[in-house]
């Protein structure tokens, strides 16, 4: 996850690109939005995924393992979650305005 913690502003930007990529094009927002959706979840999977391996070290003899910054990326990938949600919706919504 270096592209998150390290590369931080890299981060923003590729994420600010797959938005501005599915919200551009009326097609893709339905693809855009499934992918921001697994993206999201798979974040949030993998950060959970790093607090259980890190408490299973802590609880070994002499383990000293700290994690930081869980909430602000749990709240960073429900956000993802959220947009990919909306631009689901939104697709969804003009698909069976169009065949009404």
């Amino acid at each position: 996850m270096p592209l998150f913690t390290t590369a931080f502003p890299l981060a923003v930007v590729a994420i600010a690109a797959l938005v501005g990529l599915a919200t551009l094009q009326r097609a893709s927002r339905a693809l855009g939005g499934g992918f921001l959706v697994a993206f999201g979840l798979w974040w949030v999977y993998y950060v959970r995924e790093a607090v259980e391996r890190c408490d299973a070290f802590n609880r070994q003899p002499n383990g000293s393992c700290a994690i930081y910054g869980t909430p602000e990326q749990l709240a960073l990938a429900g956000c993802v979650v959220l947009l990919g949600t909306f631009l689901v919706v939104i697709a969804l919504r003009r698909e069976t305005a169009r065949a009404a």
